[in-house]
């Protein structure tokens, strides 16, 4: 019986998740953004911490996946000269971002797409990332670090 390795884990702290906050906000200014869009659950609290840091108000926009179809939940109300910036904790697979961005671009919203971990493999480009990952290790970040 052959056991199955897991991948190595990476822990971040919350000084290293305000680095990355700082650095998605620096490289998104040429965007402009005027509203700052959490996705459901990981992208919460960096997209909470990036709308203070700029001053922005911040919508959420929940994505869940069952069976293979993604539903989305939101009470975002499109404003027609917004300028999006739809944050994430992690671009691993880049299904989600998939996903959200269509409901963007159906709505003719515009937007940009930001990760604080942008995986190298993933299927998606993320417009702006705190950290490029080039290996499929676990990433753990200081919100997931609460004992049950």
């Amino acid at each position: 019986m052959q056991l199955e390795s897991k991948p190595p884990v990476v822990y971040y702290s919350w000084d290293t998740i305000d680095d990355l906050v700082e650095q998605i906000a620096n490289k998104s200014s040429s965007f402009k953004p005027t509203h700052i869009v959490g996705i459901a659950r990981g992208g919460l609290i960096p997209a909470v911490i990036l709308s203070h840091s700029l001053n922005l108000p911040m919508e959420v926009l929940g994505v869940s996946f069952r069976d293979n179809k993604a539903t989305h939940h939101t009470k975002l109300k499109p404003i027609k000269d917004a300028n999006y910036l739809i944050v994430d904790d992690i671009n691993d697979s880049g299904t989600t971002f998939s996903v959200v961005s269509q409901i963007f671009k159906n709505r003719r919203l515009k937007f940009t797409t930001a990760a604080l971990i942008n995986k190298k493999s993933s299927s998606f480009s993320v417009d702006f990332y705190g950290e490029m990952f080039y290996d499929d290790d676990w990433i753990n970040f200081p919100w997931e670090n609460i004992n049950r």
